[in-house]
Protein backbone atom coordinates (compact mmCIF):
# COMPACT_ATOMS: atom_id res chain seq x y z
CA UNK A 1 0.00 0.00 0.00
CA UNK A 2 1.25 3.47 -0.80
CA UNK A 3 0.00 6.85 0.33
CA UNK A 4 -0.38 9.62 -2.22
CA UNK A 5 -0.08 13.16 -0.95
CA UNK A 6 -2.20 14.64 -3.70
CA UNK A 7 -5.85 15.27 -4.49
CA UNK A 8 -8.25 12.65 -5.83
CA UNK A 9 -9.76 12.92 -9.30
CA UNK A 10 -12.80 15.16 -9.61
CA UNK A 11 -15.25 12.27 -9.19
CA UNK A 12 -13.90 11.28 -5.79
CA UNK A 13 -13.63 14.90 -4.72
CA UNK A 14 -17.33 15.39 -5.43
CA UNK A 15 -18.19 12.25 -3.52
CA UNK A 16 -16.13 13.47 -0.57
CA UNK A 17 -17.72 16.89 -0.44
CA UNK A 18 -21.33 16.48 -1.52
CA UNK A 19 -24.27 16.48 0.88
CA UNK A 20 -22.29 17.24 4.02
CA UNK A 21 -25.17 18.52 6.16
CA UNK A 22 -28.12 16.21 5.30
CA UNK A 23 -26.70 13.29 7.33
CA UNK A 24 -26.20 15.43 10.45
CA UNK A 25 -27.11 13.46 13.62
CA UNK A 26 -30.16 14.65 15.54
CA UNK A 27 -28.23 13.93 18.78
CA UNK A 28 -25.97 16.96 18.17
CA UNK A 29 -26.88 20.63 18.66
CA UNK A 30 -27.92 22.59 15.60
CA UNK A 31 -25.09 23.96 13.48
CA UNK A 32 -24.46 27.69 13.65
CA UNK A 33 -25.46 29.68 10.55
CA UNK A 34 -22.68 29.99 8.00
CA UNK A 35 -21.99 31.30 4.52
CA UNK A 36 -22.03 28.23 2.25
CA UNK A 37 -20.24 29.77 -0.72
CA UNK A 38 -17.14 27.95 -1.93
CA UNK A 39 -14.00 29.62 -0.62
CA UNK A 40 -15.70 31.18 2.40
CA UNK A 41 -14.66 29.71 5.77
CA UNK A 42 -16.67 30.13 8.97
CA UNK A 43 -14.87 31.47 12.03
CA UNK A 44 -14.21 28.52 14.36
CA UNK A 45 -12.10 30.46 16.87
CA UNK A 46 -12.56 29.04 20.34
CA UNK A 47 -11.28 27.01 23.25
CA UNK A 48 -12.48 23.40 23.24
CA UNK A 49 -12.07 20.28 25.35
CA UNK A 50 -9.72 17.76 23.77
CA UNK A 51 -12.10 14.84 24.32
CA UNK A 52 -15.28 14.68 22.29
CA UNK A 53 -18.07 12.21 21.66
CA UNK A 54 -18.66 10.72 18.22
CA UNK A 55 -21.94 9.83 16.54
CA UNK A 56 -22.94 8.08 13.35
CA UNK A 57 -25.39 9.86 11.03
CA UNK A 58 -28.11 7.68 12.61
CA UNK A 59 -27.19 9.00 16.08
CA UNK A 60 -25.44 5.87 17.35
CA UNK A 61 -22.47 6.41 19.67
CA UNK A 62 -19.06 6.00 18.04
CA UNK A 63 -17.03 6.51 21.22
CA UNK A 64 -14.63 9.25 22.24
CA UNK A 65 -11.96 10.99 20.17
CA UNK A 66 -9.06 13.34 20.89
CA UNK A 67 -9.38 16.60 18.96
CA UNK A 68 -5.60 16.97 19.08
CA UNK A 69 -5.08 13.61 17.40
CA UNK A 70 -7.93 14.11 14.96
CA UNK A 71 -6.46 17.42 13.77
CA UNK A 72 -2.91 16.08 13.69
CA UNK A 73 -1.35 18.44 16.23
CA UNK A 74 2.02 17.00 17.26
CA UNK A 75 4.74 17.75 19.79
CA UNK A 76 7.72 19.80 18.50
CA UNK A 77 9.63 16.56 17.87
CA UNK A 78 6.76 15.07 15.90
CA UNK A 79 5.50 12.62 18.52
CA UNK A 80 1.78 11.97 19.00
CA UNK A 81 0.21 13.88 21.89
CA UNK A 82 -1.91 11.76 24.21
CA UNK A 83 -2.19 14.04 27.26
CA UNK A 84 -3.81 17.16 25.80
CA UNK A 85 -6.75 18.62 27.70
CA UNK A 86 -7.68 21.69 25.68
CA UNK A 87 -7.41 22.74 22.04
CA UNK A 88 -7.36 26.45 21.18
CA UNK A 89 -8.28 27.35 17.61
CA UNK A 90 -7.71 30.76 16.03
CA UNK A 91 -9.28 31.65 12.71
CA UNK A 92 -9.25 31.06 9.93
CA UNK A 93 -7.92 34.61 9.64
CA UNK A 94 -5.53 36.24 7.17
CA UNK A 95 -5.11 32.95 5.34
CA UNK A 96 -4.04 30.92 8.37
CA UNK A 97 -5.77 28.43 10.68
CA UNK A 98 -3.88 27.99 13.97
CA UNK A 99 -4.37 25.01 16.27
CA UNK A 100 -2.76 24.73 19.73
CA UNK A 101 -2.99 21.89 22.24
CA UNK A 102 -2.55 22.43 25.99
CA UNK A 103 -2.28 20.41 29.17
CA UNK A 104 -3.26 22.88 31.85
CA UNK A 105 -1.35 26.04 30.95
CA UNK A 106 1.46 24.15 29.20
CA UNK A 107 1.56 24.42 25.40
CA UNK A 108 2.17 20.93 24.01
CA UNK A 109 2.06 21.53 20.28
CA UNK A 110 1.04 23.95 17.54
CA UNK A 111 -0.13 23.37 13.98
CA UNK A 112 -0.71 26.09 11.39
CA UNK A 113 -2.52 25.37 8.15
CA UNK A 114 -2.38 27.94 5.33
CA UNK A 115 -5.35 28.54 3.09
CA UNK A 116 -5.25 26.43 -0.05
CA UNK A 117 -4.20 28.26 -3.20
CA UNK A 118 -5.62 25.48 -5.39
CA UNK A 119 -7.95 26.41 -8.22
CA UNK A 120 -10.82 24.54 -6.56
CA UNK A 121 -11.66 23.25 -3.09
CA UNK A 122 -11.53 19.71 -4.44
CA UNK A 123 -7.89 20.21 -5.37
CA UNK A 124 -6.85 21.39 -1.89
CA UNK A 125 -3.72 19.65 -0.67
CA UNK A 126 -3.07 18.09 2.75
CA UNK A 127 -1.78 20.51 5.40
CA UNK A 128 -3.98 23.31 4.01
CA UNK A 129 -7.58 24.41 4.61
CA UNK A 130 -10.40 25.69 2.43
CA UNK A 131 -13.92 27.01 2.91
CA UNK A 132 -16.66 24.78 1.51
CA UNK A 133 -20.41 24.41 2.13
CA UNK A 134 -20.25 26.44 5.36
CA UNK A 135 -17.40 24.37 6.83
CA UNK A 136 -13.66 24.67 7.24
CA UNK A 137 -12.51 21.81 5.03
CA UNK A 138 -9.25 20.05 5.97
CA UNK A 139 -7.99 17.45 3.48
CA UNK A 140 -6.06 14.76 5.35
CA UNK A 141 -4.69 12.25 2.87
CA UNK A 142 -5.45 9.86 0.06
CA UNK A 143 -4.49 6.21 0.44
CA UNK A 144 -4.18 3.95 -2.63
CA UNK A 145 -4.10 0.17 -2.74
CA UNK A 146 -4.44 -2.49 -5.43
CA UNK A 147 -2.63 -5.00 -7.58
CA UNK A 148 -2.35 -5.79 -11.32
CA UNK A 149 -5.22 -7.88 -12.67
CA UNK A 150 -7.34 -7.30 -9.59
CA UNK A 151 -8.00 -3.59 -9.52
CA UNK A 152 -7.36 -0.52 -7.45
CA UNK A 153 -9.01 1.30 -4.57
CA UNK A 154 -8.51 4.77 -3.14
CA UNK A 155 -9.66 6.19 0.20
CA UNK A 156 -9.97 9.94 0.60
CA UNK A 157 -9.91 11.17 4.23
CA UNK A 158 -11.06 14.65 5.21
CA UNK A 159 -12.30 16.75 8.12
CA UNK A 160 -15.12 19.32 8.09
CA UNK A 161 -15.24 21.82 10.99
CA UNK A 162 -18.00 24.20 12.07
CA UNK A 163 -19.37 25.63 15.28
CA UNK A 164 -22.72 24.60 16.74
CA UNK A 165 -25.20 27.12 18.12
CA UNK A 166 -24.07 26.33 21.68
CA UNK A 167 -20.48 27.30 20.83
CA UNK A 168 -19.11 23.77 20.72
CA UNK A 169 -17.00 22.58 17.80
CA UNK A 170 -18.48 19.97 15.46
CA UNK A 171 -16.10 17.92 13.31
CA UNK A 172 -17.16 15.56 10.55
CA UNK A 173 -14.55 12.85 9.91
CA UNK A 174 -15.25 11.53 6.44
CA UNK A 175 -13.67 8.63 4.55
CA UNK A 176 -14.72 8.02 0.96
CA UNK A 177 -13.49 4.95 -0.90
CA UNK A 178 -13.94 4.21 -4.60
CA UNK A 179 -12.34 2.00 -7.19
CA UNK A 180 -12.71 -1.08 -9.35
CA UNK A 181 -12.28 -4.64 -8.07
CA UNK A 182 -11.81 -6.98 -11.04
CA UNK A 183 -14.47 -5.31 -13.26
CA UNK A 184 -16.91 -4.23 -10.55
CA UNK A 185 -17.03 -0.55 -9.50
CA UNK A 186 -17.14 -0.13 -5.73
CA UNK A 187 -17.87 2.89 -3.55
CA UNK A 188 -18.16 3.39 0.19
CA UNK A 189 -18.48 6.37 2.50
CA UNK A 190 -18.00 6.43 6.27
CA UNK A 191 -19.03 9.47 8.32
CA UNK A 192 -18.51 10.10 12.03
CA UNK A 193 -19.60 13.38 13.61
CA UNK A 194 -17.74 14.56 16.74
CA UNK A 195 -18.72 17.28 19.18
CA UNK A 196 -16.07 19.02 21.32
CA UNK A 197 -17.61 21.20 24.07
CA UNK A 198 -16.38 24.65 24.97
CA UNK A 199 -13.55 24.39 27.53
CA UNK A 200 -13.40 26.32 30.80
CA UNK A 201 -11.50 29.63 30.74
CA UNK A 202 -7.73 29.33 31.32
CA UNK A 203 -6.27 29.78 34.78
CA UNK A 204 -3.04 31.23 33.37
CA UNK A 205 -2.14 32.99 30.19
CA UNK A 206 -3.49 30.47 27.64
Amino acid sequence: MRRARHALPALLVCLAGCAVVPNYPAALPELAPADTRVGVSPDITGRYTDRGQGFSPAGESEGEMSLTQLLGVRAPGGSVLSNAEVVVIAGPANGVLELQSFQGDELLGTLRRPESDAASVGSAYPETYAGNKGFVFLPVETTHSGSPGVGGYAIDESLWLRKAVDGSLVVLHRNVGAGVIVVVPVWRRSDVWYRFPVAAPPTGGT
